[in-house]
């Protein structure tokens, strides 16, 4: 039990870094809103001027402290609730985990 809790303690320094403005990359939050490429596929950029966009934000950071992380689903939930009514789909979830990992926001983290 101990060592469960360590890792999730782990975990979330590990997020609460990662969402501080100082562990970015000078021009990192410039870079967003060009486009991007994962694999051969051709991402479009993020623009966190559009409401979707913040709102998948801040449903990101809110289930990035999940010790065993989310999936598109949930992430779509937490979206549709932020965006109050505004239809907001599981592809559309994926769709922008797949931006966000291109543009290396988000990665995917495996623990034993």
């Amino acid at each position: 039990m101990l060592a469960k809790i360590k890792q999730i303690v782990s975990d979330f320094l590990n997020t609460l870094c990662a969402a501080h403005i100082s562990c970015f990359d000078e021009g990192m939050l410039d870079s967003l809103s060009q486009p991007t490429h994962r694999g051969t596929r051709r991402l479009a950029n993020i623009d966190l001027q559009k409401a979707r966009m913040r709102a998948v934000s801040e449903a990101l950071l809110a289930l990035s402290a999940k010790p065993r992380g989310f999936s598109s689903k949930e992430l779509a939930e937490k979206t549709g609730q932020l965006l109050k009514g505004i239809p907001y789909t599981v592809p559309q979830a994926a769709y922008d985990l797949t931006k966000f990992r291109g543009n290396n926001m988000l990665v995917s983290v495996m623990s034993g």
